[in-house]
C-alpha cells in the first residue's frame, strides 16, 4: 500500500511534464500527418492540372505493377485506382505483359556433354 501511495504522489510531481510531452507528442504527429496528406493530394492535383493542359498528343502516364496471380483482379483494381484518380479525364488504358530475356542452355559442338548458359541479346 505503501508503494502505490508513494507512486501515486510521485506521478502527481510530474504531471505537469506528462501533459507537455503528450501535448508535444500529439501536436508533432497532427503536423506530421498534415504534411502527409497535403502532399499526396497536392501531387495528384499536380498531375490532374498538368494533364489537362497539355496538348492531346501529348497526355500520357505510365503506370507499371508486377503481375500477379490473378490478372483479373488486378484489372479491375487498376481501373478503379485510375477511376479514382483521372475521374472525368478521358482515359485510354493499354495493357501489356512483358517478360524479361531468361537465360538459356547451349550445347557446343567442341563440348556436347557440357553446356554453356547464355544469355539473349538485349535490345
Amino acid at each position: 500500500m505503501r508503494l502505490a501511495t508513494f507512486g501515486a504522489r510521485r506521478l502527481g510531481d510530474q504531471r505537469m511534464l506528462l501533459a507537455v510531452l503528450f501535448a508535444a507528442t500529439l501536436l508533432t504527429s497532427a503536423t506530421v500527418a498534415t504534411v502527409v496528406g497535403y502532399l499526396s493530394v497536392s501531387a495528384t492535383t499536380g498531375l490532374r492540372a498538368a494533364l489537362l493542359a497539355a496538348d492531346p498528343a501529348d497526355r500520357a502516364v505510365r503506370f507499371e505493377t508486377p503481375r500477379q496471380s490473378d490478372g483479373r483482379a488486378q484489372t479491375v483494381a487498376g481501373d478503379a485506382l485510375l477511376a479514382s484518380l483521372f475521374g472525368g479525364l478521358p482515359v485510354d488504358v493499354i495493357r501489356r505483359t512483358q517478360t524479361l530475356p531468361q537465360p538459356i542452355a547451349v550445347k557446343t559442338a567442341a563440348d556436347p556433354a557440357r553446356p554453356t548458359t547464355r544469355a539473349p541479346p538485349c535490345r
